[in-house]
């Protein structure tokens, strides 16, 4: 089993790998800054929920915080996108009304991105379909010269 202390050790691993501070992270989840204090003196049994958070956090999964080997963690899966570790943190200081304004306005953007993908996607495919017609044509021309 996974003492609290390798626990700790893994997450200032995570840390260091993916340059996020395990501060910033634990105030992003919510989470006492002694927290990896308390792990190492193990003082503290941290419920699922909290790694999750933290590996979310981190962007990796919850089993790159709790492998019980003591060698380098790869984090495959870090996300390394500032701006959404940034906007995370904003993002919980603000009151709910705020917090759903936010969301409706992400939302939008989503939907006008994907409208636009698909009027891209739409229009690239009638170009391949104009392409094909005419290349057709220029095969029967040229069958029926033979």
């Amino acid at each position: 089993m996974l003492s609290t202390k390798q626990l700790a050790n893994n997450i200032r691993a995570v840390s260091k790998q993916t340059k996020i501070s395990v501060k910033s992270v634990l105030e992003q989840c919510g989470i006492n800054r002694n927290f990896i204090y308390d792990l190492e003196q193990n003082e503290t049994q941290p419920a699922m929920d909290k790694i999750i958070a933290i590996a979310n956090a981190f962007g990796v999964t919850p089993e790159h915080l709790i492998s019980e080997t003591n060698s380098t963690i790869e984090c495959k899966s870090v996300n390394t996108d500032t701006y959404t570790n940034e906007l995370v943190t904003v993002y919980q200081k603000l009151n709910s009304q705020n917090k759903v304004k936010v969301l409706n306005y992400a939302y939008e953007l989503a939907d006008e991105e994907a409208s636009l993908t698909a009027k891209s996607v739409a229009k690239t495919g009638q170009e391949k379909k104009t392409k094909d017609i005419t290349e057709l044509e220029m095969l029967k021309r040229e069958l029926k010269q033979s």
